[in-house]
């Protein structure tokens, strides 16, 4: 014990204290060897927990001190801290210290002081809530070694709290001697009793290797849960499964009981065979396990230790009992396996019994409870695998019998397949005799039909003779088409050389454009989509050096060659209005006679409906403006980061005699720095997706191009080309496909 005097106790030596008068123990171990504290011990109940050993020492509360009543220190359930105090004498010389045992190892928290000579010596505080390295002596109960000076008298005042569960604490003195044969009397039991337990945990993990039942696998996880529980109730389970961890080692108290109960019902089950002989019961036996498995998610909530022990152990019990009542209900159905298992249950009940009596205070001393149990638990798990043994015993003589039972009738259906066998082969016998007769008939009726195939086999040959020599002319054939179709492509392929040739080159962009990017993707080698670019002319010498730029997107009906010739004959016409007109709108109108006028409109022996979109725009770099004008096919541009949409006319160019007088309205915009705008046709838009097989439509590119706005002009080019291929998949390119963009 630690030495440590209180600052009172200067008060205690100058005022000549002395400790009220109680009744002192004298020890003396040469006549006897174990005294029980029982009568000598005086209680304090602090409800608060106000009061300080100093204040006891000085006899604050000396009125206040109960006498103990019962046979063992008993609390309820409460949150009070006890202050239990006794009185020792030692009458013999002894050369080894004397043992004071608490023997309960859930006391929540301990703390012994005792006074001697004007000194007050005290022990660290330990207990159930805190590691187990505090209990000094490294045993499961709590241990004293007491060092008393013959002839002196020493005060020994206990601080116990229960915080809120239940104590029953026998208190004992023993010499040291006589405690360590006590000990090694109480270890040989306890290893019995634990090797009773491994022996049955062996023996049914040989069961479960030998003849991979369930009930085998139930009974092993059943006995290793019982055997933790008392591992877990002995205190063995704190001192060497989780001995840093006390709030474990509480919360174990309520989680091994229900485990052990559940899988007790789930033993139940299997054992008695209650899917079968009683279905109903069996119901109520998944009830249960349901009830036991609230009751464990409960002990996880605040509630109190009392009602926490409660529901846990009479769940437990109800459980045990209805396992037992439904092995009785099934003595009707199966009167062997019900009597071994009752018997069994019998001490299974016993031992949950006197579990509940230890817990909450029961009626027998601890001794009988604590070695009772052990027994009752050993024979109960001793007969459980003998009912174990019998159950697979007859199992296994049950499934021999059906074996039997099923060669039996393997035979008897041989038997009968045999003489069906007889029967159906005399009957063959006789369908092959009449078959006989039939097949000579036949082969007579086979040489005429012989006869009449070689005719036809001669009318055949001279059939493929005539197949073969129209298969030499559609090979010849074919060869010849297929020499037109490569001279059709490399005409036309040279014909995209003809088509890039006319339209103004790409350097004349770059020119006056440094950020920008061109996604030209025609569906054929050549297209009828394509971009127009010129500097804008100098009228009446007053833009000489205007740094002005025309540029457009075209989009000409079709595809193909088609659109390729009409593509050329849109860019010409633009060429020759370029030079006229430096108005976007002008040129529009010029564009849409031009072409009305070289298609032969006029003339309704050759009057086509093709026609010409343009989105064309005019930049004056000097003024920074704008100015578009276009036909079908609108204008975009951001601003500050704002879309606005600029709308072409709705028509197409060239197409139809009653839009000759047309008036193509022109938009004038100031442009700034940093402004993005975009020319396009309508191949994008009009894409399928391999998805849906849905058109992209303008609105979506629109937002796609909301989208991209801040990025470069270059990544701009890529996640158009990105996205248009995610959206295609593999769905064929349905049109020309064109989208200018250009960054001021």
């Amino acid at each position: 014990m630690h030495k440590k005097k209180y600052l009172i106790l200067i008060l205690i030596l100058t005022a000549a204290f002395t400790i009220n008068a109680q009744p002192v123990l004298p020890l003396d171990f040469t006549e006897q060897n174990e005294y029980k504290l029982t009568d000598n011990l005086y209680i304090l109940e602090d409800v608060n927990g106000d009061y300080s050993p100093s204040d006891i020492f000085l006899g604050k509360y000396d009125s206040l001190f109960q006498k103990n009543k019962n046979s063992e220190l008993r609390f309820g359930f409460n949150q009070s801290v006890y202050w239990v105090r006794f009185s020792l004498i030692n009458k013999s010389i002894l050369g080894k210290p004397i043992i004071l045992e608490l023997k309960n190892s859930t006391i929540n928290r301990l703390q012994l002081f005792s006074f001697h000579h004007s000194s007050v010596f005290y022990t660290d505080e330990t207990g159930d809530a805190l590691p187990f390295h505090t209990r000094r002596s490294g045993d499961r109960n709590f241990i004293y070694e007491l060092f008393l000076v013959s002839g002196k008298e020493y005060v020994f005042l206990m601080k116990i709290k229960s915080e809120g569960d239940a104590l029953n604490i026998p208190v004992n003195i023993y010499s040291y001697n006589v405690y360590n044969n006590k000990i090694g009397q109480e270890r040989l039991l306890y290893g019995v009793f634990y090797g009773v337990i491994f022996t049955v945990l062996i023996t049914t993990l040989i069961f479960f290797f030998y003849f991979k039942n369930k009930h085998s696998l139930l009974y092993l996880v059943f006995v290793t849960l019982l055997g933790l529980l008392n591992f877990q109730m002995d205190g063995l389970a704190f001192q060497y499964l989780w001995p840093n961890m006390p709030g474990m080692n509480n919360q174990m108290l309520y989680i091994l009981p229900i485990l052990t109960s559940v899988f007790t019902l789930l033993f139940a089950d299997a054992y008695l065979n209650l899917k079968k002989n009683l279905p109903f019961f069996r119901k109520i036996i998944f009830v249960l396990i349901i009830v036991n498995f609230c009751s464990f998610l409960l002990t996880f909530t605040g509630i109190s230790v009392q009602y926490k022990i409660y529901l846990t152990f009479v769940i437990a019990g109800i459980s045990t009992i209805i396992a037992i009542l439904t092995g009785v209900l099934n003595l009707k159905h199966d009167r062997i396996v019900s009597l071994h298992f009752l018997s069994a249950f019998f001490a299974l009940f016993l031992s949950i019994a006197l579990i509940s009596t230890s817990i909450l205070g029961g009626l027998f001393p601890s001794i009988i409870r604590e070695y009772s149990l052990k027994i009752g638990m050993s024979l109960q798990l001793i007969l459980l695998t003998v009912a174990l043994f019998v159950k697979i015993k007859m199992l296994l003589e049950e499934s021999h019998q059906k074996a039997i039972r099923h060669l039996q009738e393997l035979n008897e259906m041989k038997e009968e397949m045999n003489v069906e066998l007889e029967n159906k082969v005399q009957e063959r016998t006789k369908q092959l005799t009449e078959a006989n007769i039939k097949v000579n008939a036949a082969f007579e009726d086979i040489k005429i039909i012989n006869a009449q195939l070689g005719q036809k086999n001669e009318e055949i040959r001279t059939q493929c003779d005539e197949i073969q020599s129209q298969v030499e002319l559609v090979r010849s054939q074919k060869e010849i088409l297929e020499l037109q179709k490569s001279e059709i492509t490399d005409s036309i392929s040279y014909a995209k050389y003809l088509q890039v040739s006319v339209f103004p080159p790409k350097g004349l962009l770059d020119k006056f454009v440094t950020d920008h990017f061109i996604l030209y993707k025609p569906k054929s080698i050549v297209s009828g989509d394509f971009y127009w670019v010129k500097e804008v002319a100098d009228f009446g010498g007053s833009n000489a050096s205007a740094n002005q730029l025309f540029i457009a997107a075209v989009d000409c009906t079709g595809h193909g060659v088609p659109g390729a010739f009409l593509s050329i004959i849109a860019g010409n016409s633009m060429n020759r209005a370029s030079e006229l007109f430096d108005k976007p709108s002008d040129i529009l109108s010029y564009v849409n006679r031009d072409i009305f006028r070289t298609l032969h409109h006029k003339n309704k022996e050759t009057y086509l409906h093709d026609g010409v979109n343009i989105a064309l725009c005019k930049i004056d770099y000097n003024a920074m403006t704008l100015d578009f004008s276009g036909a079908y096919h609108p204008f975009v541009i951001f601003q500050n980061g704002m879309m606005n949409v600029h709308k072409g006319e709705r028509l197409s160019l060239g197409s139809d005699e009653k839009d000759q007088s047309a008036v193509f309205k022109n938009y004038s915009l100031e442009i700034a720095k940093g402004d993005t705008f975009y020319l396009f046709s309508d191949g994008y838009s009009d894409q399928f997706s391999e998805k849906n097989n849905k058109k992209y439509k303008t609105k979506s590119f629109l937002n796609l191009l909301a989208t991209i706005q801040n990025s470069s002009m270059t990544e701009q080019h890529q996640a158009l080309e990105k996205h248009l291929a995610e959206w295609m998949g593999t769905v064929e390119q349905v049109d020309d496909i064109l989208v200018v963009g250009i960054r001021v």
